[in-house]
């Protein structure tokens, strides 16, 4: 019996039928695009209830006199569709996601689309690479990612509220300055 093999993530390089890949955190304008596309896909497949909610909407907006809601159903219910045709036809969305981020060592660091994440996906199954080691990066990952938007969220609260202190202090002043010599 073969049994799966875990991904050592402190290594930061692991062998996957014949190849090495590695573990980056820098990536491509292209291939940010393509992960936050993945990681789109992967929150709202996590979101489950927010099934639950449409269907609810759905239900009221179908039962309600105003019946101008055709619209607004259509839209749900064919976004519904399309991700429930993704689900059944597609990668899983944590596997694109970890795509971005692991690299073979002749692999053009630019670019990726669905055919080089195929490969990849090819080379972790015939190695037998476990599911879990994909999981593990890719919610890694998105946590990372909802710290990083909390700490840039903060650091535009607090400019806002220095850019509100300094025009408040310079009514009536000529704002011929520009605001970044105001803030240095």
């Amino acid at each position: 019996m073969q049994q799966l093999k875990e991904i050592n993530w402190n290594e930061q390089s692991f062998m996957a039928n014949g190849k090495k890949y590695f573990l980056e955190k820098n990536v491509s304008i292209q291939r940010a695009v393509f992960a936050e596309s993945a990681k789109i896909e992967l929150e709202s497949g996590l979101r489950l209830g927010k099934y639950t909610e449409d269907w609810e909407k759905i239900w009221k907006m179908l039962n309600s006199p105003d019946k101008s809601h055709f619209a607004d159903i259509a839209v749900i219910v064919h976004d519904h569709l399309r991700s429930f045709n993704n689900f059944l036809q597609d990668v899983p969305a944590i596997l694109k996601l970890c795509a971005c981020f692991i690299n073979s060592e002749e692999e053009d660091r630019r670019y990726i689309n669905q055919d080089m994440v195929n490969a990849k996906i090819e080379d972790w199954t015939k190695e037998g690479l476990s599911m879990k080691s994909f999981f593990l990066l890719g919610l890694n990952f998105l946590a990372a990612e909802a710290e990083n938007l909390k700490s840039i969220t903060d650091h535009i609260s607090s400019l806002n509220g220095q850019v509100v202190e300094m025009m408040s202090k310079s009514e009536g002043e000529n704002l011929s300055i520009p605001i970044s010599d105001k803030l240095s």
